[in-house]
């Protein structure tokens, strides 16, 4: 889904913020969370689940280079290192709510963690834009 979002020079900000929107409700999918606390219980009996948690957080980072990348073609992320802007993003969209609903709390509704703080990160990552 992500390489489906575009990234228009002209609607930069809304595409943007889609796609962090995206990445943030990756991260608190239940049932995704139920899977990976799985998959992390049984990798030490079944190493080939790491191949496959593994392949899908490449997959995930090579989109949003690509969606960097891209951004660059006119003018945004000038300087930055297109692996480490999706590395960012990665870090603060998809793993802290994903290690929060792992941790069976999927509501998030403290202040650090909640829709203000979602929405502190967007302005943190549309800076660095």
């Amino acid at each position: 889904r992500l390489s489906q979002v575009p990234l228009r020079e002209e609607r930069f900000d809304d595409d943007f913020r889609e796609l962090c929107t995206l990445l943030w409700f990756r991260g608190l999918d239940a049932r995704e969370s139920a899977l990976l606390r799985t998959y992390f219980g049984e990798m030490v009996r079944l190493p080939q689940l790491a191949v496959v948690v593994r392949q899908f957080y490449y997959g995930m980072a090579d989109a949003l280079v690509a969606k960097v990348s891209a951004a660059q073609g006119y003018g945004r992320f000038r300087g930055k290192d297109p692996s480490a802007v999706a590395d960012c993003a990665i870090s603060m969209y998809v793993s802290t709510p994903r290690l929060r609903t792992m941790l069976l709390d999927p509501q998030i509704r403290d202040k650090v963690q909640g829709a203000a703080h979602r929405d502190m990160l967007w302005r943190f990552m549309r800076d660095l834009a």
